[in-house]
Order: C-alpha cells, then structure tokens, then sequence
C-alpha cells in the first residue's frame, strides 16, 4: 500500500518495483487483515519485508496454548469462557500489532546478498 492505495502484490521471495510517484510517500504492507509497520520512501530506495518478533511470539503462544488444550482437555472444557477469552486476546494482538517488519536496506548490502545467492 503506497498512501493507502494499493500497487502491487507481493509472492514469497519475490520483488516487485514500484514506481514512487513524489519524494518520501508512505508504503505498508498487507495481508489478510495483518499490516506492518509504516516506512518513509523515495523512489530508488530498496526494501525487504520480514515477519516482526511480536509475530513469532504470538504464533509461538497459539501452539503453545494448542498443546495446553489437547493435554489438559478437561480443565480446559470446565473453564470454556477463560479459554475462549485467551483465544479472542491473541487474535485480537495479532490484528492490533505489526506483524510483518518493512526495512530499508543499503543498496550495496543488497547488491552483495543478490551476487551471493546467484553463485
């Protein structure tokens, strides 16, 4: 999303360009309701998009509590509304929160890692 409107879509370790149309525009990234944090770009700036650390966390808390639930089955149907009232938490953190990381990169970093993955 470049100012809110979206220009293109993005496949796993693919690049696309995007034309930036004036100086420092603002570009996020979507998927499924899930949005990362906002970056400052011109045209001619390189950027990568990772999965943030508060993504992992909450991933990692979802198994976790999938785990708790098939061990202690029977606690965890007496108490359904605490249950329930976790589950509703942890979507609702990662609906709220940033869950993919947009970064500027240097451009000689990313002149270096693209000669290296093509050898």
């Amino acid at each position: 999303m470049l100012d809110g409107t979206k220009v293109s879509a993005v496949e796993t370790k693919e690049e696309v360009e995007i034309e930036v149309p004036s100086n420092e525009m603002t570009l996020h990234a979507t998927q499924y309701g899930i949005s990362s944090n906002k970056v400052l770009v011109d045209d001619g700036d390189i950027l990568v998009i990772k999965t943030s650390v508060t993504s992992h966390i909450i991933m990692c808390a979802f198994f976790f509590l999938l785990i708790i639930t098939s061990i202690f089955s029977n606690i965890v149907l007496e108490n359904i509304w605490l249950y329930i009232g976790i589950v509703l938490t942890l979507l609702l953190l990662m609906l709220s929160l940033d869950q993919y990381s947009l970064e500027i990169i240097d451009k000689t970093e990313w002149k270096r890692n693209a000669d290296r993955l093509i050898k």
